[in-house]
């Protein structure tokens, strides 16, 4: 069989995580025969650094979501469970999402922590440089011998 269908304007609203199977039953023009077809579906669940919107039932990421807060605060999440965006912590920097690290003179212990902690020797914290190179715990000044 050859042809094109075409879905527009189907939206397929459930759970998370949810097993679906849609099925497409068409019946052929010429000969009146009509082919099943079982279309199976997999609806993942948020990930880290979304939110679920449960009016729209569809995952955000955080940094698309819009809240009251000043312009220079970004919005991070970093447990797909979260019911809403955080605001980027005290001593952090944030990309939106699940991009999150310390600010320079701070650490943390692990990149799913949002508790960060002031480093002994300050100046040896470099923290998160940027977004591309974001370590988990931090960038020490390695040139300083740190």
């Amino acid at each position: 069989i050859s042809g094109v269908f075409n879905f527009r304007g189907l939206n397929v609203a459930t759970s998370q995580g949810a097993d679906l199977t849609l099925n497409i039953d068409v019946t052929i023009a010429y000969d009146q025969s009509s082919i099943d077809f079982p279309l199976k579906m997999h609806i993942r669940k948020c990930q880290k650094g979304e939110i679920f919107i449960s009016a729209s039932r569809r995952c955000l990421p955080c940094g698309s979501v819009s809240i009251d807060v000043d312009d220079d605060s970004k919005l991070y999440s970093l447990d797909a469970e979260d019911a809403e965006c955080k605001v980027c912590p005290k001593h952090a920097r944030c990309w939106g999402g699940a991009n999150i690290g310390p600010a320079p003179g701070y650490w943390r212990t692990n990149r799913d922590s949002d508790e960060f902690h002031q480093c002994t020797i300050k100046e040896a914290c470099l923290g998160a440089t940027s977004l591309e190179n974001k370590d988990e715990h931090g960038e020490c000044d390695s040139a300083a011998g740190y």
